[in-house]
């Protein structure tokens, strides 16, 4: 077996659509976290699911690295839009990845669009968060400090394993909320749980404390099921691709730049 492409997502919702396309699945499931190992096109891939925030997703991608020594990483998932530029399902290919007291991250790299899905966006700036940014005023206050396009919890923390270990590295976020939008005020609850089961039981309590949460969950719900195919498309168009050549011509271990300027605030 050829070293796989290893790709981290947060949470089942966002890898569940490109778990489905795999060929010869093998679900694995650790103490902290869960991989499926199987091939798609041809492509021997290891998706790995690690749970929602940085320190976890830093810690499982360090073992993960560590015992299947990946010929490249790719941090996967949903990202809330920071601008107006960036819309419902489109796909965000940040080159700088950002987190509050850290050096900022840069990729090198000649991906093209021609062989991306429509709807997405080469270059860029990621935030990485501690929390869910779920209302429009602390998106945008997050946008104009930082000047970043959209925010998550987890790339930032996989970049900085990968450049630790001198791998090629890839982040693809796809947008499931746009700079206007308010998300539901338990999301965070949701997102911090670690199973299929605790999430449901989370949503239980939501639907029994506050009735009115059916419509809010299951919008969130329909949205994350179209935002996770958007993943697996742009996850497919790789592995179209001949990947040996594809990701030494187009992708490089991420480089430290310089400190941010507000890193101490």
């Amino acid at each position: 077996m050829q070293a796989p492409v290893a790709v981290f997502f947060a949470l089942e919702a966002e890898s569940g659509c490109f778990e489905d396309r795999l060929k010869r699945a093998e679900y694995q499931h650790a103490a902290a976290f869960r991989t499926v190992s199987g091939t798609f096109h041809g492509v021997d891939f290891l998706v790995v699911q690690t749970g929602a925030g940085q320190k976890t997703a830093r810690e499982i991608a360090q073992v993960v690295c560590r015992v299947h020594s990946p010929r490249m990483v790719i941090s996967a998932g949903f990202a809330g839009a920071l601008t107006k530029g960036l819309k419902k399902e489109d796909l965000l290919f940040p080159s700088e990845f950002l987190c509050k007291g850290q050096p900022i991250l840069t990729l090198q790299s000649r991906l093209k669009l021609g062989i991306l899905p429509e709807k997405s966006q080469l270059g860029g700036r990621l935030l990485t968060v501690d929390q869910i940014a779920a209302d429009p005023q602390t998106k945008r206050e997050l946008g104009v400090k930082f000047q970043a396009q959209a925010v998550e919890m987890e790339s930032y923390a996989v970049a900085q394993t990968a450049r630790e270990m001198d791998l090629p590295f890839l982040s693809v976020r796809v947008i499931s909320d746009t700079v206007d939008e308010t998300l539901p005020r338990d999301v965070q609850k949701l997102a911090e749980q670690k199973t299929t089961a605790s999430r449901v039981g989370a949503a239980l309590g939501m639907i029994l404390g506050r009735p009115s949460s059916v419509k809010e969950l299951w919008g969130l719900y329909q949205t994350s099921v179209s935002a996770s195919a958007r993943l697996a498309d742009a996850l497919e168009a790789f592995a179209k691709a001949d990947l040996f050549r594809f990701c030494s011509e187009n992708f490089a271990v991420p480089q430290e730049e310089r400190k941010l300027i507000s890193s101490g605030d």
